[in-house]
């Protein structure tokens, strides 16, 4: 057995680098320092060079994709050696971009130019593309990185400044500070940005500041956002935003203060506006939304709670969203990226400045991990077969237990064949399949 599985790998490793050497492939190899101007370098293998170019293109948050070096120049040469550079530091805050991404094209071709542009089009003559993200600082926090949004000219949302100041943005024992400060006659807002795509599962966080009396002029935002724009199951808004925030837009006399959001807001149903409670007593709010397949459900819990315990008593708050084929459409996963960010939404506070919220932690519960305790494993299976998912004795729920545990294809035949089995029985069967669990040595118990 071993010669077999030896002689495989060996195969599978020659058949990887013969089809690697005739690949068309674009790579970037070194950036500028945040922050500077400077060159994208970067290799392309697979093509005959003196016969393709490289587009290329950057993303500032809140700012939109821009062609680069420029509209004028929007592609340039492959070097005999097969390398490239390109001039990325050629107007407006281009040192403050945290998306890179290049692309081969044939020689001649104009690709789409972009403006400040939604959505990342790297049009039909594309053959190969990359694309890299970076943020010039970068903060800890609930055991993931987050990338610091920074802008010293006015940006989306709400044409806003943003800062990566340490004294304005910050993590401390406490959690994580975001601040709307001013500097010399210039307010700064902050946002931070999970430097990792999540895709459907369980999104929550919790925050101990008065989200109620919330200055009027401010919104706090906890969201997904994708800066590809590539979803085109909803092309007025394709960058799959989900989001909970915290504002009365403006309006301090607006009796409601937070609201849950599927983009776009202006559908009907998608928008979901509710009223926080005095949170003088104790201002800690527990807010998640669970994500899958056509359906998102939001709640906003007063307290401390984990997504799979919390009383009945604790609970603000509770929004389903379903996709109904009627405009109310659920957005699939992509390259979206988790966000918290804190913005005036006019041009300066109602009251008195800084404005702080404080996010005091943050998790992500994959699908079938019905016990939220951070891992999919024996005992979410017991839950699921005891109706304890979220729905059901679903065959929906088993199959997002079976995806994130492991490879077990043959369970649908082990429940066949298995009358009623009892749950240890079963699990130990299925543990038996799993990928995750082939090197253990279990005995399947009698019903």
């Amino acid at each position: 057995m071993l010669k077999r599985i030896t002689f495989f790998s060996f195969a599978a490793i020659g058949l990887c680098a013969t089809s690697t050497a005739s690949a068309q492939t674009i790579e970037i190899n070194g950036l500028p320092p945040a922050g500077a101007a400077g060159q994208i370098v970067g290799s392309v293998s697979g093509v005959d060079f003196s016969t393709h170019e490289v587009a290329a293109y950057l993303h500032i948050d809140g700012g939109g994709w821009w062609t680069k070096p420029s509209l004028g120049m929007p592609t340039v040469p492959i070097n005999p050696d097969g390398t490239f550079s390109v001039n990325i530091g050629t107007g407006g805050i281009d040192e403050f971009a945290s998306t890179y991404a290049v692309s081969v094209v044939p020689t001649g071709t104009t690709p789409p130019q972009m403006q400040s542009a939604n959505t990342l089009d790297l049009g039909s003559s594309s053959i190969s593309s990359t694309h890299q993200q970076r943020y010039g600082t970068n903060l800890a926090f609930a055991g993931r990185n987050w990338g610091v949004k920074e802008a010293p000219a006015p940006l989306g949302p709400g044409g806003n400044f943003f800062s990566a100041n340490s004294n304005d943005v910050w993590v401390d024992q406490d959690g994580l500070h975001l601040t709307i400060q001013n500097h010399d006659g210039q307010w700064f807002s902050t946002e931070v940005v999970l430097t990792e795509n999540l895709g459907y599962g369980t999104y929550m966080f919790q925050t101990n500041s008065r989200q109620d009396i919330l200055d009027a002029n401010t919104t706090f935002g906890a969201f997904t956002w994708d800066v590809f724009g590539d979803d085109d199951r909803i092309p007025t808004w394709p960058n799959r935003e989900i989001d909970f925030e915290d504002s009365r837009w403006g309006n301090p006399g607006d009796p409601t203060s937070s609201q849950a959001v599927v983009q776009p807001f202006s559908v009907p149903g998608n928008l979901h506006r509710i009223a926080l409670p005095d949170l003088s007593a104790d201002a800690s709010l527990t807010r998640f939304f669970t994500w899958s397949p056509g359906r998102i459900e939001f709640y906003t819990l007063l307290g401390n709670h984990q997504p799979g315990s919390f009383p009945p008593g604790a609970v603000i708050d509770h929004f389903v969203y379903t996709e109904d084929g009627s405009g109310h459409i659920v957005p699939e996963p992509g390259r979206e990226n988790f966000r918290f960010n804190l913005w005036l939404n006019q041009s300066a506070p109602a009251g008195a400045g800084p404005i702080e919220v404080v996010v005091t932690d943050f998790s992500y519960t994959p699908p079938g991990d019905f016990d939220f305790d951070g891992d999919v494993d024996g005992n979410d299976f017991l839950i699921w077969q005891q109706g304890g998912s979220p729905n059901s004795l679903s065959q929906s729920d088993l199959a997002d237990w079976q995806t994130n545990y492991g490879n077990v294809a043959a369970l649908s035949a082990i429940l066949a064949a298995v009358p009623e089995p009892s749950s240890a029985a079963l699990l130990c069967c299925v543990l038996l399949l799993a990928e995750k669990r082939g090197r253990e040595s279990l005995i399947c118990p009698g019903p």
